[in-house]
């Protein structure tokens, strides 16, 4: 019989095997970063989209910011501006539309939770002819009773690629002096306990906001203009 009728030895046959596995760990190893890199990107943009969109939201409602009670000069357009737990925490009123009625002054607070970044929207009773709202349970909807009159919106959450991250600055308006124009916007300082005082807050004009996460590169700051500052 001729020799080369023999077929493949053993040992071909496993450095076929093995150069067979090799080139399939090289695939693998490939489809498997291809895959990673493209989930990265998508929950990147991901979180991107929310972030962008929070900023839209955030940017309306302070926007539209103004005394619920007619410019009575008992309450101004924010209630609170300052930190609880270590977190951002606004209190402001809104008429920029945030629930069903129009034309009504909405309650708004808007904080950082474990949750994610949150704002919490209480609708006015008017039946007296003047707003009246149901008490916040640690900055947020009453679950017990349920409060009808609250929603609570979910910006951007906090999930396994991201933590957001939120701050605020407050600024007054510039004030001339010894011949110099005045700067346009002057940042409000607040006391120790990172919470502006009611004389602070009475000279508020403008709200800048920064939203961040997990990643450094990604983050939007913008800064609001009240068109109605706290009359």
């Amino acid at each position: 019989m001729n020799g080369s009728d023999d077929g493949i030895t053993l040992i071909e046959l496993i450095v076929a095997m093995g150069i067979f596995s090799l080139l399939l760990i090289i695939t693998s190893i490939f489809m498997i970063s291809g895959v990673r890199s493209i989930r990265e990107t998508t929950d990147r943009n991901s979180v991107q989209q929310e972030q962008q969109n929070a900023a839209e939201w955030i940017s309306r409602l302070l926007r539209y910011s103004d005394n619920p009670y007619a410019n009575s000069p008992i309450v101004p357009s924010f209630d609170y501006a300052g930190t609880v737990a270590n977190q951002p925490v606004v209190t402001f009123y809104t008429f920029a539309g945030a629930g069903k009625a129009d034309r009504v002054p909405y309650k708004v607070v808007m904080t950082k939770t474990a949750l994610g970044i949150v704002t919490s929207t209480w609708a006015p009773d008017m039946t007296t002819g003047r707003p009246v709202y149901t008490a916040a349970v640690n900055n947020a909807c009453r679950t017990s009773p349920v409060d009808s009159t609250c929603t609570t919106r979910l910006l951007v959450p906090t999930s396994k690629t991201n933590v957001p991250t939120l701050s605020v600055k407050y600024f007054k308006a510039g004030v001339p002096s010894s011949g110099v124009p005045a700067p346009p916007m002057v940042e409000l300082v607040p006391p120790v306990n990172g919470t502006l005082t009611a004389a602070q807050i009475a000279t508020l004009r403008a709200v800048e906001f920064t939203i961040g996460g997990t990643s450094a590169t990604q983050s939007i700051s913008q800064r609001v203009i009240l068109a109605n500052g706290q009359s």
